[in-house]
């Protein structure tokens, strides 16, 4: 009312004592009206954003609306994330600009590119198509590389949160250009050498692994211990061989050294929460083709 504006297509989101990804929020495509209170206030608030590479997006802080010292404060992300409000406070966040959510396989050129290695648009496509990642995932890309794949990720998951894993600064560097180019605010760069580098990430829903270094036995060992931890015992995943075929790579049931050996692997991919009996359904006879 304060504002002049209607509500009804606004998202509410309340961040009272409750664990809150302000990024993820903004990403829907609609203003976001957070409720805060305890830690997370509008300056706590506006710092993930900041953080998100959203520090220029326009907010709205209301304090003590309808008492006598009520005060409304239009500015940026940036400029409240320095703010003090009173613990009475509400935030409003204007829709973070994103590309539009379209089907896997954005063309090779319209990502930032460098001289660092990029998943190409038809092996993403295979791979995010076998992921069907969900809107509220949270999606590991380990040997992230430009984050090609990273954003496709964060586009499809747009309730969720990316972490793109990568230990090259320079394709970090291009990471974030592409977050900044296709709106994937919701996607956090992590620079480090995987599997160390995963240890303080949230337990994931999808895994991406686009390069390890020679690595890659302990980071599917990390992944999966992370995975079969959670609610989700079942696993379906892909890999990329070095041809550009799409491969089964873990199934339930197979052990780990079974794993690595199958195939010659340079990129692969894990979901869990796969229903039980689709895993027979989803795969094909052993060598074949995708």
């Amino acid at each position: 009312a304060r504002l002049g504006r209607p509500w009804q297509d606004w998202t509410l989101v309340s961040a009272h004592g409750a664990a809150c990804d302000a990024a993820a929020a903004v990403c829907g495509g609609r203003p976001v009206f957070f409720l805060t209170g305890g830690m997370l206030g509008p300056a706590a608030l506006c710092a993930q954003l900041c953080e998100a590479g959203l520090g220029g997006l326009a907010v709205t802080v209301g304090e003590n609306l309808s008492y006598p010292d009520e005060r409304v404060t239009q500015a940026t992300a940036a400029q409240c994330a320095q703010g003090a409000f009173a613990p009475l406070s509400v935030l409003l966040a204007e829709a973070a600009p994103r590309a539009p959510q379209r089907a896997p396989g954005i063309a090779d050129s319209a990502f930032a590119r460098g001289e660092v290695p990029m998943t190409k648009q038809e092996v993403r496509a295979a791979a995010l198509g076998k992921l069907a990642v969900r809107p509220g995932d949270v999606c590991w890309d380990v040997g992230a590389g430009t984050g090609s794949v990273s954003v496709e990720l964060a586009l499809a998951a747009h309730c969720g949160r990316v972490y793109a894993v990568e230990c090259e600064a320079d394709a970090c560097a291009l990471i974030r250009r592409n977050r900044e180019r296709f709106g994937a605010w919701n996607m956090t760069p992590v620079q480090g050498r995987a599997p160390e580098a995963l240890a303080g990430l949230p337990a994931p829903d999808v895994v991406f692994i686009g390069g390890t270094g020679g690595g890659m036995a302990g980071v599917v060992d990390a992944a999966l211990a992370r995975m079969l931890a959670s609610d989700g015992p079942y696993l379906l995943d892909v890999a990329i061989s070095r041809d550009q075929n799409v491969y089964p790579m873990v199934a339930p049931g197979r052990a780990l050294d079974e794993v690595i050996g199958a195939i010659d692997v340079a990129v692969g991919a894990v979901r869990t929460d796969v229903p039980e009996g689709d895993e027979a359904d989803g795969s094909d006879e052993e060598g074949s083709d995708r």
